[in-house]
């Protein structure tokens, strides 16, 4: 049963980014999905205590990416011409 579960969300995950690519492009659909990283950031607190959180020069490191990713992703999805 496990395998069949692993099938079928592996075949599903890349039908739907197929699909994605097909409606916004290869650049957004593959940029997209680089903010499941500062969305995992964001909900993992809620979720469970994380030990990042307590250090104060990791934490820095670590928001500071996500800031990064988040950043990029507004830039490519903008349309500036």
């Amino acid at each position: 049963m496990a395998r069949c579960a692993g099938l079928f969300d592996n075949a599903l995950s890349d039908f739907l980014w197929a699909r994605a690519i097909l409606l916004v492009g290869p650049t957004i659909a593959t940029v997209g999905l680089s903010i499941q990283v500062p969305i995992a950031m964001v909900v993992e607190p809620f979720v469970r205590a994380h030990g990042w959180w307590s250090e104060t020069e990791l934490c820095v490191l670590e928001l500071s990416g996500a800031v990064c990713i988040l950043l990029g992703f507004v830039a490519v999805s903008t349309d500036f011409g």
